[in-house]
């Protein structure tokens, strides 16, 4: 198979979902009832806000689906290379290709190692090296910045 062959059918794939996400969408849309007394204002907003909920909830869900399939891949395909006698881990700062079949090839690519530091363990080796705890705690408390917490998002459906 060439890679203009797989590109045409990927691209069929993708055109079947986006037919049956659009389906989808356009029946959950066709849903919207605007809150009684709404003038037209309000109730494009209120369409609008409803849309954007539609949207968020196929995507994600999507989305969630093909993230489970995803992982599962990735431990699959570690798991055959393991099975044929092969290690499955990679080379930090190297490509490795670690199997292949008539079709496709698969291979692992790892970014050089890194370090860190954790805060902890460089406060301990401070007090080690003879520093003072009140400069060590001086320092920490002028190097400490607020921090956002992660919002989370949550469309569910309204129970009748």
């Amino acid at each position: 198979m060439r890679a203009s062959e797989l590109a045409m059918q990927i691209s069929a794939m993708h055109n079947d979902i986006e037919t049956t996400v659009d389906r989808v969408l356009n029946n959950l849309c066709n849903l919207f009832e605007a809150s009684p007394g709404t003038d037209n204002k309000d109730a494009d907003i209120q369409a609008n806000l409803h849309a954007a909920m539609v949207d968020y909830v196929v995507s994600s869900s999507l989305s969630s689906k093909f993230s489970k399939h995803i992982s599962q891949d990735k431990d699959d395909l570690d798991a055959c290379i393991e099975m044929l006698g092969h290690s499955s881990e990679g080379i930090p700062g190297q490509s490795v290709l670690l199997g292949k079949s008539n079709l496709f090839q698969f291979g692992k690519k790892q970014n050089q190692d890194g370090t860190s530091t954790p805060l902890n363990a460089f406060v301990t080796e401070l007090a080690r090296a003879g520093v003072e705890k009140s400069v060590v705690d001086k320092a920490l408390k002028a190097a400490t910045v607020p921090k956002k917490g992660n919002t989370y998002y949550n469309v569910t459906l309204v129970e009748e």
